[in-house]
């Protein structure tokens, strides 16, 4: 058994099929095929049923595909520790964040990623968080901090922490000690996108009070949306750290929870500058 076959095992689980894996791989089907066939014949047993529409694991392979991941997890970090002992792990590393500084510190992670890798280049950037995501997947960020639950088979996810939104509005509005619900049910909304977890957790705080209110328009931006916020032209979630400015008021009542998630594409996952990066985050948390 080897750690490339194991590697190619996963890929092949995570993608439904050799043709897909081949090239999430950049291998060729058949080098694909030959490592699941070499580990079929090591453990006499079937991995995958094979059909027209591509690759699905059989029970075995389900219940083994824990202990491949265990086993990957393990050689990765073998290999980051060994490299960082002889202070080895060099390359460039581009996060993209989307989570406000105080619900995770991204300062606090990059000095801590430069004190144990001084020689990893690093390339941070800030957006939202469905843009990090496509980033991840095209590759043009290699780990991504982003709000929101992400299950996706082509993604490895992990848990970093809960961020608190709350519904922000211009204080301008309650200066008459207006009844802050009747305001924000009258008063035009500041949407999402769709694909942002911030739309599903502000429909459900319409749902939650039977209100619905007029939609002024979509800006994913987070810092845009606090801009309008404080212009006075609309209600819409904020980070809680975000809200702290004198023109703007919060709605009373708990916050709403919203997970922090750290993504990668799954297929790299295990890549020593992607892995190594990725288990300082983690511990950093």
């Amino acid at each position: 058994m080897k750690i490339h076959q194991l590697r190619t095992f996963i890929t092949v689980m995570e993608q439904g099929s050799i043709s897909a894996a081949a090239r999430q791989l950049a291998l060729t089907p058949s080098t694909v095929s030959a490592h699941i066939k070499a580990l079929e014949s090591e453990f006499g047993i079937q991995l995958f049923e094979r059909s027209h529409a591509g690759v699905a694991p059989t029970q075995s392979g389900r219940a083994l595909a824990p202990y491949a991941r265990r086993t990957l997890d393990a050689a990765s970090g073998f290999a980051n520790e060994a490299a960082s002992r002889r202070g080895r792990i060099t390359g460039q590393l581009r996060l993209a964040c989307s989570v406000a500084e105080a619900s995770f510190s991204l300062s606090r992670t990059v000095a801590r990623l430069g004190e144990i890798y001084p020689e990893l280049e690093l390339n941070l950037s800030r957006g939202e968080s469905a843009q990090i995501i496509a980033q991840v997947r095209d590759q043009e960020a290699d780990l991504g901090i982003v709000y929101g639950r992400v299950d996706a088979a082509d993604l490895s996810a992990r848990k970093l922490g809960q961020a608190q939104l709350i519904v922000a509005l211009p204080a301008a509005w309650l200066s008459s000690g207006a009844d802050p619900l009747a305001v924000i049910s009258r008063r035009p909304w500041i949407q999402t996108g769709d694909d942002c977890p911030f739309q599903a957790l502000s429909r459900r705080f319409f749902d939650a009070r039977k209100i619905d209110p007029p939609s002024l328009m979509r800006v994913d931006d987070n810092r845009t949306r606090r801009e309008f916020i404080i212009s006075g032209m609309g209600v819409s979630l904020l980070d809680r750290h975000e809200a702290d400015h004198p023109a703007i008021a919060v709605f009373p009542g708990e916050a709403l929870a919203c997970e922090t998630t750290l993504v990668v594409q799954a297929h790299r996952q295990f890549e020593p500058v992607i892995s190594a990066a990725r288990d300082v985050i983690l511990q950093a948390v």
